[in-house]
């Protein structure tokens, strides 16, 4: 699996140990852990937006990436829907792909 199949795979692997952590610090690791996956990854991933401006893509950094990934293990995924696209008041679109080797 490639891009945001592959995150869309570790966000539903995850979603019941998230859902049922007790403390903010277990939902908060669960979050970094899958970060630092896609990060470390064959070929290695990175979490982007889209400026809807410029159409050019950047990396968010980590500390948003952690945020989206954090949103994105509390929602509850509609049945069959690869899809994620960010809130529509937002100017970006964010998605993670992965780096061609």
């Amino acid at each position: 699996l490639i891009g945001n199949r592959r995150y869309r795979v570790w966000i539903d692997l995850h979603r019941q140990a998230f859902a049922k952590a007790v403390f903010e610090e277990d939902r908060r690791r669960i979050a970094h852990s899958i970060v630092n996956t896609v990060k470390g990854s064959a070929p290695s991933g990175r979490f982007l937006s889209q400026d809807r401006t410029t159409g050019k893509w950047f990396d968010i950094g980590y500390q948003q990436a952690f945020t989206a990934t954090m949103k994105d293990l509390a929602k509850e995924r509609p049945a069959n829907n690869m899809n994620f696209r960010s809130s529509p008041k937002l100017s970006v679109q964010r998605t993670y792909v992965s780096k061609a080797a």
